[in-house]
């Protein structure tokens, strides 16, 4: 890792949670977070879209959509569309009023950019889904998980790297009927990404592929049992290895 990324530094992470065509993973998988689903029509969404963290990182190599090389083209899109969207630190979200920024952002927010990061997959991709907001994927690369039972393109964008300078006008030019009916389609999908919903997905993939006959449901994620969930059983355990490995 060191020499392919000699780049990196102490405060980047990398965290596989993908397959790309350079990468593919035995199990697709993605990280649970800890939100519950917030419906897209629940709750006011004054800004069009919105972006929360660093935008460009210093040191990232040549052709990153967040390398430095970027830096003058989210700053466009980030003056041209000051009065509706957000782009923004957490610092600068915090100091907003935001508390839970990752979160609490996308929840006023009709759509969610979700560049990648060091890895193909982003965090953000997630956050967006469960507090009801449009994800927007800027990553070329990326292979989204259980496609063949999630419903991507039905729910979210998933646009060409080389598309960010014009994103602000895509997204401005979605019709709100196109914008109501995937805010829908959005909202029928977000139980796949809950512990419950992902636990269902990976028996479903893992009994396909013959990998682990698992007989009975797996209701209890092991990976919230440090937030009070039960303890899982062999199998939950035997199951959580193959995810790790």
């Amino acid at each position: 890792l060191q020499r392919k990324f000699d780049w990196m530094v102490d405060t980047d992470k990398v965290i596989q949670f993908e397959s790309t065509r350079d990468l593919q993973s035995q199990i697709p998988a993605f990280p649970l977070v800890s939100v519950r689903p917030i419906a897209p029509a629940q709750r006011d969404r004054p800004f069009l879209f919105a972006f929360v963290g660093q935008t460009t990182k210093e040191k990232w190599p040549k052709g990153f959509i967040r390398s430095p090389e970027q830096r003058s083209l989210w700053l466009r899109l980030q003056q041209e569309y000051s009065e509706e969207a957000l782009i923004c630190t957490q610092a600068q979200a915090q100091r907003l009023g935001f508390s839970r920024p990752y979160v609490s952002v996308p929840a006023k927010s009709v759509f969610t950019l979700c560049p990648r990061g060091i890895s193909s997959w982003t965090f953000r991709l997630y956050e967006s889904i469960l507090a009801g907001s449009i994800p927007v994927i800027l990553s070329d690369s990326y292979i989204l998980p259980f496609g063949d039972w999630i419903p991507w393109d039905s729910f979210c964008l998933h646009l060409p790297e080389r598309d960010l300078s014009e994103v602000g006008a895509i997204l401005k030019n979605i019709d709100a009927q196109t914008v109501a009916d995937m805010q829908t389609r959005l909202k029928a999908a977000q139980h796949h990404f809950t512990a419950d919903g992902l636990w269902k997905n990976l028996q479903r993939y893992l009994n396909q592929d013959g990998c682990l006959e698992i007989k009975t449901p797996l209701v209890d994620s092991p990976a919230l049992a440090d937030l009070g969930m039960p303890i899982p059983d062999k199998k939950q355990k035997a199951t959580r290895r193959l995810v790790n490995t």
